[in-house]
């Protein structure tokens, strides 16, 4: 299973079709056996989402990153 996390700057856009006119809209790939909204692989979503918060944080001081995710 593949699993597409997007992400985009809530200080640059504020909704997901500004930031996808603009080319702003950043996406990482995730190979994984689980499906991720369920059982492990949710637990597995939800530590990644929260590590790129925490980036965020790190980076300019807030979680300035809107996320979401899908599969196939």
């Amino acid at each position: 299973m593949t699993t597409y996390i997007e992400m985009f700057n809530v200080d640059n856009y504020d909704t997901w079709d500004k930031a996808e006119n603009h080319g702003a809209i950043y996406t990482m790939t995730i190979h994984s056996v689980d499906e991720p909204r369920h059982g492990a692989g949710k637990f597995i979503m939800n530590d990644i989402i929260a590590a790129i918060n925490e980036t965020a944080i790190m980076l300019v001081g807030k979680p300035n990153i809107k996320t979401r995710y899908w599969s196939e």
